[in-house]
């Protein structure tokens, strides 16, 4: 029979992909990665989708008593049903890691799996949030499922707003007020920034990094992540990857002319460059910029399969302009990345509006580094991976170094 003494399986389940492994003694002795296996994948495997009307709930104040109290039992029952399924099918994949042993194995879980359509919905911590204590929620007894016995914790999200200043305007006889505040969110990454937290440049005395760090985090909504030690201290999602799913899908005017890619690397960098060149001579005219991807395309036959990349660097340009434009060039620069053609982008795209990152790190790694300093939260002193991390303990950098 195995042994469960200091040992926890850790799930990043996102909305594409799948990761799990199994954590002994801080050190992962067996993994289960499926490309294709998250909420999205889930969710039309078992058909989870949330009836319209149950969004009334959250929008409409004026629906009756009696109507709320039918669409709240509905709203549980759906629930319950999508976490049975959850629980059925993440068990049936790391069914191996859980049986013959002495006692039921702890689970700690990021990513979608914690959002309205995931397992079960925990909600954000709002910045600043420090990376050595991110909260952890447990699921409830009756929405485990086949994980019942076992405890079952998903990290929280982080919240950051980003209030503005207020305007007033006349609407007939009437002064309104426009008070806009800009938020940001992210599910994930905040996993991801505790893993990277120990590489991080330490702030020293009028050093760069006394400003803090900034992390960059590419993905459908890249996260720009400021932290000061270890305290993350506000947030910026860019949804440029969304938007170029955006133009580039189906039912789009720009879908036929980038949905062609060279197979010449150099060409297709070429193509990037000359959009990452354009959004910076036009900073202020994005979308007039964007339209010309498309002008080119009709009067130029010959550019179509440069497209693709050259509405990729207008897009990513003008990201990390704007990140740049928010947080400044003080602060030393974490970009995590994968291995593809998109990661090295990112990288030139650094480099080429002269930011260079200060370290370029492994997305993947960095998530699963951040489970790991959460496992050993959970089982104690004992997983620890050196005698100078203490779990639970908040390792904090005096804000009065970080502006």
């Amino acid at each position: 029979m195995g042994t469960s003494d200091n040992e926890v399986i850790a799930i990043d389940l996102g909305n594409t992909a799948s990761r799990a492994f199994l954590i002994r003694n801080g050190q992962v002795v067996d993994q289960l990665i499926e490309p294709n296996g998250g909420v999205r994948a889930i969710r039309e495997k078992y058909s989870l989708t949330r009836p319209k009307k149950l969004d009334a709930l959250e929008c409409e104040t004026s629906l009756e008593q009696t109507t709320r109290a039918r669409y709240k039992l509905e709203l549980q029952a759906y629930n319950h049903r999508k976490a049975l399924a959850y629980a059925g099918e993440l068990h049936s994949r790391i069914d191996m890691w859980l049986k013959d042993r002495a006692a039921k194995i702890p689970v700690v879980m990021c990513g979608a799996v914690g959002s309205r359509e995931g397992w079960y919905f925990v909600g954000y911590q709002d910045c600043p949030a420090d990376v050595t204590n991110l909260p952890l929620q447990r699921i409830p007894k009756n929405y485990l499922g086949a994980f019942e016995g076992h405890d079952v914790y998903i990290v929280k999200g982080i919240n950051a707003m980003h209030p503005s200043e207020s305007h007033f305007f006349r609407y007939g006889r009437r002064r309104l007020e426009i008070s806009g505040s800009h938020q940001s969110i992210m599910r994930g990454e905040e996993t991801k920034a505790a893993g990277v937290y120990d590489r991080l440049p330490k702030p020293e005395y009028r050093s760069p990094a006394a400003e803090g760090n900034l992390i960059c985090m590419p993905g459908t909504h890249s996260q720009w992540v400021a932290m000061c030690g270890s305290i993350i201290k506000t947030i910026w999602t860019i949804p440029a990857g969304e938007m170029f799913s955006i133009l580039s899908g189906e039912g789009s005017s720009y879908h036929e002319i980038v949905r062609d890619r060279s197979d010449d690397k150099g060409k297709r960098l070429q193509s990037f460059y000359s959009g990452v060149r354009l959004v910076r001579s036009q900073p202020d005219r994005f979308l007039t910029s964007l339209f010309s991807v498309r002008a080119s395309a009709m009067t130029r036959r010959d550019t179509q399969a440069s497209n693709f990349d050259y509405l990729s660097g207008m897009l990513i340009g003008r990201e990390v302009l704007e990140g740049i434009d928010v947080f400044g060039r003080s602060r030393p620069v974490t970009l995590l990345v994968g291995s593809d053609f998109k990661a090295e982008c990112y990288r030139r795209t650094f480099e080429y509006l002269g930011y260079t990152p200060q370290q370029v790190l492994d997305a993947d790694q960095m998530s699963l580094e951040g489970l790991r300093r959460i496992s050993e939260r959970l089982l104690g002193p004992k997983a620890a991976r050196n005698k100078n991390h203490q779990p639970g303990k908040k390792h904090r950098v005096p804000l009065a170094v970080c502006k």
